[in-house]
């Protein structure tokens, strides 16, 4: 990633209580065919006086047909979930991960979680139980303050 100093000189450094460096890397179809069908967008926190610096995040931004686009929430959760070996992946760069004793492909999983409840309340259950942040933010609590 190139590293651009911001526009405004250093003030920005100083001032600004959260700045953000965006990047992208675009998904082709295949390794042969070099249609363009989505990007991967990345994330990562350079300042933050607010919260936990340093924080890095990557997700899924799926061309349509018509010229729109869309966000793909669930296939960017199982590539979170095979990051984070809450689903066992098929590798680094692979695929391929393992649901229920069963290899299949990260675009099937992502397709049964949005179809199939049952599939999407087994995957809220393994996020539930897995601790991968140190940090859990609860917003109910902060509603139930501002109340008081």
């Amino acid at each position: 990633m190139i590293r651009l100093p911001p526009p405004g000189g250093d003030a920005v450094k100083f001032y600004a209580s959260v700045r953000i460096r965006l990047g992208r890397t675009m998904i082709k179809k295949s390794a042969s065919d070099s249609t363009k069908v989505g990007q991967q967008i990345g994330a990562e926190c350079i300042k933050n006086k607010v919260s936990a610096p340093f924080r890095k995040c990557k997700w899924n931004f799926m061309f349509n047909d018509d010229g729109t686009g869309n966000f793909d929430v669930e296939g960017s959760l199982v590539e979170y979930m095979c990051e984070h070996e809450i689903l066992q992946g098929g590798g680094k760069k692979s695929a391929y991960c393992y649901w229920e004793g069963e290899k299949i492909t990260k675009k099937k999983l992502a397709g049964m979680i949005k179809s199939d409840p049952a599939v999407a309340a087994a995957i809220k259950a393994l996020l539930d139980g897995a601790s991968v942040d140190d940090i859990n933010i609860d917003l109910t609590a902060d509603e139930d303050d501002t109340a008081a």
